[in-house]
This record gives C-alpha cells, sequence and structure tokens, in this order.
C-alpha cells in the first residue's frame, strides 16, 4: 500500500465511514416509511384493508434481509483473493443498481427485486470496509477500522434515518430512495479519489474465508445474534404503524421515534461493549489479554492463518448480517379498526 498523508488517510477514512452511513439508511429507511411504500405499491389492498397491505408490505424489509444474508458470506468467501479497494467500489456499484432500481421500480415484485440486490453487498462492506480501513491504520488497529466504518452506522441512526423518512413523507418515498443511492454514489466516487488500493491477503481462496465456520463459536455467536435481531427487527419493522395506530401519534412523529431509537441503540452497543470488557476481565485466571490470545491461538490452529491476515472477512461479513427475515409474519400491526388498536396496545 502507498504511503499516505495523515490528512488523505483520515479523508479515506471518512469515505468509508459515509458508505456505513448510506447502509444505515438503506437499510432502516423502509421501516418510517413503510404504510407510504404499501398505499403506493399495493393500492388495491391498501383500500380494503390498510393493515394487511402494510404487512404485506413488509416484505420488502425481508427482501432485503434476505440478499443480506445470502450475499455476505457469498461474496466474501468469492473474493478473497479480490483487491479490498476494488471490492468495495464494486459493492458501492450494487448499492447504487440496487437502491435505484428500488425506486424506480414500478410494481410490487420489482421493488422485491431490487431490494433483494441492494443487500446482497450489505454484510460484504463492513468486512471490507473494515479490513481496509484496519490496513490504512496500521498493524493491531483491526478494531479501530470496524469502529469507524461502524460509525457511519451510528450517524444514520441518529439523524440519518429519521432525516430521510421526513423527506420521504413529504415528496414521497422513492425521493428517500434515490437519495440514498446519491449517498452511495457520492461514497463511491470518494473511495476512487482518496482510498489507495490494499492487496488481498496472500494466498486468500474460498476455502480459507469459509474454514472459520468449523468453529462452534461462530455458530453460537450467529444463534445468539439472530435471536436478539428477530425480536428488534420484529417491532422496529413496523414502526410506523405502531407509532400513528397504537400510539395515536401524528405520521410526524415518526422521525423523531426513529431518532429516539437510534440513540438507544448507540447508547446500548456502547454501555454493551464497555459490560463485555469488564465482564473478561473480572474472572479469576481470565484476563481480556488471555481470553483474547486463547481466542487467537484457536482460530489460527483451526484455519492456519497467521494474526495479519483478512482471510475472516467472510466470518464478519456473515455476523455484521445477522438478521431476522420475519417481518411479514408480523400480520396487522397496522390496526384497522378501534378494536385492533387497543389489543396491539395491550399486547405492546
Amino acid at each position: 500500500m502507498e504511503k499516505l498523508t495523515a490528512g488523505r488517510r483520515w479523508a479515506a477514512l471518512l469515505a468509508l465511514a459515509l458508505g456505513g452511513f448510506g447502509l444505515g439508511l438503506t437499510e432502516f429507511v423502509a421501516m418510517g416509511l413503510l404504510p407510504d411504500m404499501a398505499r403506493d405499491l399495493l393500492p388495491a389492498e391498501y383500500a380494503h384493508s390498510s393493515a394487511d397491505a402494510v404487512a404485506k408490505a413488509g416484505w420488502m424489509i425481508t427482501s432485503y434481509a434476505l440478499g443480506v444474508v445470502v450475499g455476505a458470506p457469498t461474496i466474501a468467501a468469492l473474493t478473497a483473493r479480490m483487491p479490498r479497494r476494488r471490492l468495495v467500489v464494486g459493492l458501492l456499484g450494487l448499492f447504487v443498481i440496487g437502491t435505484v432500481a428500488s425506486a424506480l421500480a414500478p410494481t410490487f415484485g420489482l421493488v422485491l427485486a431490487g431490494r433483494f440486490v441492494a443487500g446482497l453487498a450489505h454484510g460484504a462492506y463492513f468486512g471490507a470496509a473494515g479490513l481496509l480501513a484496519a490496513a490504512m491504520l496500521g498493524p493491531g488497529s483491526a478494531g479501530r477500522g470496524f469502529a469507524i466504518v461502524l460509525g457511519g452506522l451510528t450517524a444514520a441512526n441518529i439523524f440519518g434515518v429519521p432525516l430521510i423518512t421526513g423527506l420521504g413523507q413529504a415528496a414521497g418515498w422513492r425521493i428517500a430512495y434515490l437519495a440514498v443511492a446519491a449517498v452511495f454514489a457520492i461514497t463511491l466516487l470518494a473511495v476512487l479519489a482518496v482510498v489507495p488500493e490494499v492487496a488481498a491477503a496472500p494466498g486468500g481462496s474460498p476455502r480459507d474465508e469459509l474454514a472459520a465456520f468449523r468453529l462452534p463459536q461462530v455458530w453460537l455467536a450467529a444463534l445468539v445474534a439472530a435471536i436478539g435481531f428477530g425480536g428488534f427487527f420484529a417491532v422496529n419493522s413496523y414502526i410506523a404503524p405502531i407509532t400513528t395506530h397504537v400510539t395515536g401519534l401524528s405520521a410526524s412523529a415518526v422521525p423523531w421515534v426513529l431518532a429516539v431509537m437510534g440513540v438507544g441503540m448507540t447508547v446500548g452497543s456502547t454501555n454493551c461493549s464497555s459490560i463485555a470488557r469488564s465482564s473478561a476481565s473480572s474472572r479469576p485466571g481470565n484476563t481480556s489479554k488471555d481470553t483474547i490470545t486463547r481466542t487467537t491461538q484457536r482460530a489460527r490452529r483451526s484455519t492456519s492463518c497467521t494474526p495479519s491476515d483478512d482471510r475472516y472477512a467472510s466470518v464478519s461479513a456473515w455476523m455484521t448480517s445477522e438478521r431476522a427475515a420475519i417481518s411479514p409474519p408480523m400480520g396487522r400491526c397496522d390496526g384497522a379498526n378501534h378494536e385492533e388498536s387497543a389489543g396491539l396496545s395491550r399486547t405492546w
């Protein structure tokens, strides 16, 4: 990798974080605009029952989620030997194509296809961009690199998603998605302009990428994440109708609810990381350093890779993709009458 000035290094890191910002927008903005999307894409169903239409529109969230789960390990494994910047540029291009297709598609089925295409690049981007950021920061900076990329997602949850949701309510959901596509396009140009090329790990291959899935710890962590995200997305997917039909607030309150949730996610993530470090260091004879050392040695024995390898890209991509594709089974969260709304109020 070429030598970077401090200014260009931080410009490159910000470009990668902007991609994380775009990911947060494209993933969460559908939640706040789901009733608007149902009204536009499913007019007949919406006229008959707004509740059923919104429940069916939830498949747009599920379609993106399925794309994430399928694309994350597949892309990471198949691109093990591809230079990191080239991979990131390709993923951003896929985001632009999928998001623009979603915004312009005339039918519900085509919107589902566009959302699936956009979702394919989600998990792989976090893995590739995080490793690219770590390479620019130097040895031992993997955690910091991923934190910078995820910082964009944090910013999106706090103010990006509420702003785009407000834009969608005022100008239409299609305009909102075109704005998200513009964020990805700007990120792509920024990456081409300031991010240096970084070679893939020497000897990387799909087999090496997938080898870590032999570790039971990986599957256990995935199971825990899937259960947690399943519960979260079961509520968050229908946050707009819950806000308006269950709590009785106006549609203009939805962006504010999303902002509060974004702050809550950020505070929770920050506190959980601190609790995890304290828990690991408080165990007798089990310091954080000892835990990390044993985990690293176990992973090295299982995959025969060196500590500087990025052959865990498929695992990191897959773990960041964990989410439950369960939106439609949530059913009629948009109560069609007062009795349904009251029942939902008691349930929630």
